[in-house]
């Protein structure tokens, strides 16, 4: 056994030689912490080759996202050079260096074409621009004389209210110079637009009156005439004085003919009381008028007794005839209620124009009798009746005088000698009347 073990170290001792390592057991000793000391050093650069590798991962990452990014921003150059009309080269590949001389290629193209650009484009860009340049000067030239305009209406407008301003004063001075532009400025929008209607309605007026101006020259021929401004505004002071007389005689008129109205009324409506029934065959005999007050007490309204109604009626309510009959009859009262009784004022004679238009034979002759036996003839020596009626009978008037195209054909007129003797007649009559007076 012994044997066994001293060969088995001799064999050990000498792969110990082979390795170089100590051929006592010390000596392996330290051979052995030696040893791990290493391994645990190549550990720990094993962990630090982990971490830089991972780092390295990440950057290798990142430039690939930057190499993308170059490579998308060349596609987008190539696509607008082609758009422009350049000759590129096919797509190289996307690595670095390929890209690298990808730029360098659309670089070169680019300064080509640029230095190949003949002059007449360069001339039509350049006339382009100074085109545009004059349009922006004749733009500012335009604003300039606006603002000069804009300043002058300024400077009018307040020197026409006194104020003393340039017009290009800011606006919180002028206001203080013209106190009254601060209500302007805080105008809304509402009145602003209200106010601008009010301008176009005012120059449509003026538009309107311009043109019926020149239509009433045109109508008057005097369009191109020289006129006389004064001389027509005295005119139209002396028309315009004239309408006024006018108006006031035609207000007195009025009044005066409402006092004689009312004044009349009582006697006119006695008188009319006293024809009607002459005039209506003595259907009605009674008879009511009224003043109308609501026309200042000029009008009358008639009202007629009617025996089957049992009422006074107005007159709008009986047929055409009676109403004419009852308006005749009111003429008549309002002439007899209205007569002068001083001696000597009473007119001698009543003439009547065309009273028959709507009578027939009956109510004719009934107006025929109370113009020649009632009260009509009492008051009147000479009673005149024009008409165009047939149905006049002519024998109930002491004289007839017929015309025919302005002439008279027939007449029953006393002769020049007879009408003397009736007038001598008269005259004495009427001086042994004053003498027994």
């Amino acid at each position: 056994q012994l044997e066994a073990v001293e060969r088995e170290l001799a064999a050990i001792a000498e792969e110990a030689r082979r390795l170089g390592a100590p051929a006592d057991l010390a000596g392996l000793a330290a051979a052995r912490g030696a040893a791990e000391a290493v391994v645990a050093s190549l550990t720990t650069a094993a962990g630090d080759h982990a971490t830089v590798t991972a780092r390295l991962g990440d950057q290798r990452a990142q430039a690939i996202s930057a190499r993308d990014e170059w490579a998308a921003a060349l596609a987008e150059i190539a696509a607008d050079a082609r758009a422009a009309g350049l000759d590129l080269p096919p797509a190289p590949g996307a690595d670095i260096p390929a890209l690298d001389a990808r730029q360098k290629a659309l670089a070169a193209l680019f300064a080509e074409r640029a230095s190949a650009e003949d002059g007449t484009a360069s001339r039509a860009r350049e006339g382009a621009i100074g085109a545009e340049l004059d349009q922006i000067a004749a733009m500012r030239e335009r604003a300039d004389s606006e603002r000069a305009g804009l300043v002058s209406t300024i400077h009018a407008a307040l020197a026409g209210e006194g104020v003393a301003a340039r017009g290009d004063e800011p606006l919180e001075e002028l206001v203080t110079r013209w106190p009254p532009l601060d209500a302007a400025i805080t105008l809304d929008a509402e009145k602003i637009e209200r106010l601008r209607a009010e301008r176009e309605l005012a120059r449509s007026e003026a538009y309107h009156a311009a043109q019926a101006s020149e239509e009433r020259a045109r109508a008057a021929r005097i369009e191109d005439a020289d006129l006389d401004v004064d001389a027509l505004r005295a005119e139209l002071a002396a028309v315009e004085r004239e309408i006024r007389q006018r108006e006031l005689a035609a207000r007195l008129a009025a009044e005066t003919r409402a006092r004689v109205i009312r004044h009349a009324l009582p006697e006119t409506e006695a008188y009319m009381r006293a024809i009607l029934p002459t005039l209506t065959m003595g259907r009605y005999r009674d008879v009511s008028l009224t003043r109308d007050d609501t026309q200042g007490g000029v009008d009358l309204t008639i009202r007629v007794w009617d025996d089957i109604a049992g009422r006074y009626v107005r007159k709008n309510l009986f047929s055409g005839g009676v109403r004419d009959q009852a308006s005749l009859a009111l003429r008549l009262a309002f002439a007899l209620a209205t007569l002068p009784r001083g001696r000597g004022a009473t007119p001698g004679f009543i003439f009547l124009d065309e009273p028959l238009s709507a009578f027939d034979a009956e109510r004719s002759r009934a107006l025929a009798l109370a113009l020649t036996r009632g009260a009509i003839a009492e008051a009147f020596p000479q009673v005149f009746l024009i008409s165009h009626s047939q149905v006049i009978d002519p024998r109930d008037f002491d004289y007839t005088l017929r015309m025919e195209d302005g002439r008279a054909i027939a007449s029953t007129l006393p002769t020049a000698d007879l009408a003397a003797s009736l007038w001598a007649a008269e005259e004495g009559a009427r001086v042994a009347a004053a003498g027994e007076s």
